[in-house]
């Protein structure tokens, strides 16, 4: 399995597993909220990297992935805030995913892909550098929306049993 392969594998088990536990009511763990996430963005950027020591890449091609990532984030935010968010009898913080929030996971992907295709218009060079930035991208879009559903989580401190239906 070549590099390229491989890298579209493990993103996509990666964000097979991340969706379908979008819809259900999950414990978020708001001490080690960010532990996975750095894990895949070491991953990530380590793939960048590997790709980048292969390849010369033109400075289009690294703005259109930085171009991305930036779009990662943004879409991140807004998923975090489609996010349902209470806290249980105990305090413990919940969440789940709306079908806003899914139809905001097909919008990312269709970004990232999007992205991909115009990378191959760059240039043989280019070919691979979106496959090979897939986990970073997963790892900062899911960062950002953790980040958010954890600070929404946060403002409901002292406000157990309730819910925040509204996004913020």
């Amino acid at each position: 399995m070549t590099a390229s392969y491989a890298n579209i594998v493990i993103g996509l088990v990666v964000l097979a597993w991340v969706i379908s536990r979008q819809l259900r009511v999950r414990t978020v763990n708001e001490e080690r909220a960010m532990r996975l996430l750095v894990i895949l963005g070491v991953i990530g950027l380590y793939e960048v990297a590997q790709f980048a020591d292969r390849h010369t890449v033109s400075s289009a091609a690294w703005a259109l992935v930085g171009a991305s990532l930036v779009g990662s984030l943004l879409l991140g935010v807004l998923r975090g805030r489609t996010v349902r968010v209470w806290r249980d009898a105990n305090g413990a913080l919940l969440q789940q995913g709306t079908a806003v929030t899914l139809v905001l996971w097909a919008v990312s992907i269709a970004v990232h892909l999007g992205a991909d295709l115009v990378l191959h218009t760059l240039g043989s060079a280019a070919v691979g550098l979106g496959s090979a930035s897939l986990v970073l991208y997963l790892a900062v879009t899911l960062g950002v929306q953790r980040v958010v559903v954890v600070h929404r989580g946060t403002e409901l401190v002292g406000h157990v049993g309730r819910e925040v239906h509204q996004a913020r």
